[in-house]
Parts: C-alpha cells; structure tokens; sequence
C-alpha cells in the first residue's frame, strides 16, 4: 500500500531565529553549512576549467593579440557564476525548508514544542492549526486614499449610486406636481424618507473608507516592514522580508478557507488593559504610549481579542 504524503506550503521562514533555536538543541543544522561550501568548490574548478579551455590551442597566440581570449574567459566566468548562485540558492532554499522538519523535530524529541492544549507560559515555542488573516497595513494604506477611492466609486456603476440619482429626480418631478394632491404628497414624503436613508448609508460609507485609512496610516508607520496575522486564539507580527509571497500574492490568501501552520515563540498575552491619558497618565508612562496606541487601534477594529497570545513566528505554511 502506497504512503500519501502531505506537500507543505512554506509562506513564512525566519532562518536567523530558526538556526538560533537549533544551535541551541543541536549546535545547528550543519548539513546546510557542508552542502553549500561542497557546492562553491565544484564551481569554482568549473570556472578555471573553462578559461583554460578559452584560451588554449593554435589559435590562443592571435586571440590573446586582439584581446578576445580575455574576453572569452569573462564570459565563461560569469556565466559559470550565475550559474553557481542559483544552484546554491536553490540548494539554500530547500535546506531552509527542512530546518523547519528538523526543528520540529527536536522540539517535540525534547517536548518542547506546545500546543494549546498545554500549559503555557512565556518564551514557549508553540504550534497553532487555525485560520488566520493577514494585513499590510502599506498596501492598505495605498487602496484607501481618498482620493483613489473617489476615482474608483465614480467608475463604479453601483445600484446605490443609481438609486439616489434616480430617486433624486422623481422627487423634483412630484414636487412639480403635487400641489394638492395628497396621494402625491404621501409619495413624495416617502421618496424622500428612502433618498434620506440612502444618502446616510453613503455618508457612513465613506466614514468608514476613511476610518480603514487612518487604521491603514497609523497601521503603516506602527508596524513599518511588517504584516499583521490576526488569528482565532493570536496575534503576530511577521516581517516582510521572510515571506515567499510579495504583497500581491498575499492577497490571495484573503478569506482563505485553508487552516494555516503557525510555529512560533510566546511573547506576551494581547490585553485591553491600558492607561488612561486624561486621568492616570505620568511621567513614567511614557514608554507604554505606543503600546497603549496599538493596542487601542486592534482592540477598536477587532484585528485582536481579549488573552490572545502574541507571537513571534519562527515559520508559517500550509499542508
């Protein structure tokens, strides 16, 4: 009987935090070490190779006389380079793909490696199987620009739109009309109490493309270089440059129904409990104002609840 076996979806590797858990359990992965250097001296003789070859045989006298053995050699140089650079980021990319096996697994060897069915406390690696969103507060910044959102609502034929624009003008024709008319004036009060409400969903509309704005512009230099994971039971910050994904492609992993892999280290515990700025605010306090600040925009925009642990991830992906 054939064994299935799961592909994992990296989207998230932190490898200086990673190879520093390691070195303390095992002094390291140093299968990456030996791999890599094994694979620069194989190239390096392929690049002496192949200046020998470039300038050798009966014609090595005239070529090297008008100069183009040198540049011959250049080129295979190069080439061989290039060449050399990708294999071992190729290599150095699936090395750091299985740090994350082997991470795993001298964590659960030595039981390290908690859920939340354990008892936790701070500085615990834990493992969380959950749905997750991601934000980024940049990009979110650059979508909701007023003026960028004006520009798109008046491309957007919607029925909203439509509605106060229509009702709008069969109000100027009953007011026209009506005089004395009761039934008229019944009808005419009624197209006015609808293009009331529906001028006030609008208005709230563009509260709240405002609201996401200031959320997004706040969000942008409070998290610089990092996207936010919102989860069921955490939240955490992640740094862009360890994403396999660019921005756009994380988008698509808006709403999605996959629960994702989070590995990641305990750093505290999300609280509602802050300082009042008005009443009990000193000077002492002044540390905890950016911290009272971020809190404050998750709690009001429910990216964060009440107890959820704050993590630190060491690596994020889907199987």
């Amino acid at each position: 009987m054939e064994q299935s076996h799961s592909l994992r979806e990296f989207i998230y590797i932190d490898n200086v935090e990673i190879n520093s858990v390691l070195a303390q359990l095992n002094g390291g992965l140093e299968t990456v070490m030996t791999k890599t250097n094994s694979l620069e001296e194989s190239f390096s003789d392929n690049f002496h190779d192949g200046g020998e070859i470039s300038g050798s045989g009966s014609l090595g006298t005239a070529l090297l006389a008008k100069g183009e053995a040198g540049m011959s050699l250049n080129s295979s140089k190069d080439s061989g380079s290039e060449n050399a650079q990708g294999k071992e980021t190729s290599k150095q990319t699936v090395y750091n793909d299985y740090s994350v096996e082997v991470l795993e697994k001298h964590l659960k060897e030595n039981m390290l490696l908690k859920t939340l069915n354990d008892e936790l406390r701070y500085g615990d690696i834990i493992k969380l199987n959950e749905n997750f969103d991601l934000i980024d507060f940049k990009s979110l910044k650059t979508v909701s620009e007023k003026d960028i959102m004006k520009k798109i609502m008046s491309y957007a034929d919607t029925s909203e739109t439509q509605g106060i624009a229509k009702l709008q003008k069969d109000i100027n024709i009953l007011q026209k009309q009506v005089k004395g008319n009761q039934v008229l004036k019944e009808k005419l009060n009624g197209y006015k109490y609808t293009l009331k409400k529906l001028t006030k969903e609008q208005e709230e509309n563009e509260k709240n493309i405002e609201a996401i704005h200031i959320l997004a512009e706040f969000g942008s230099h409070s998290f610089n270089n990092t996207i936010l994971l919102s989860g069921e039971t955490f939240i955490s910050y992640a740094k862009n440059e360890n994403f396999r994904m660019n921005s756009s492609q994380l988008g698509m992993l808006m709403n999605n129904p996959r629960k994702g892999i989070i590995i990641g280290v305990i750093e505290n515990k999300f609280s509602n409990n802050g300082i009042d700025l008005q009443e009990n605010f000193e000077a002492k306090d002044i540390g905890k104002i950016g911290s009272f600040l971020t809190t404050t925009l998750l709690q009001n925009f429910n990216l964060a609840q009440s107890d959820s642990y704050m993590i630190k991830p060491l690596a994020i992906y889907f199987e």
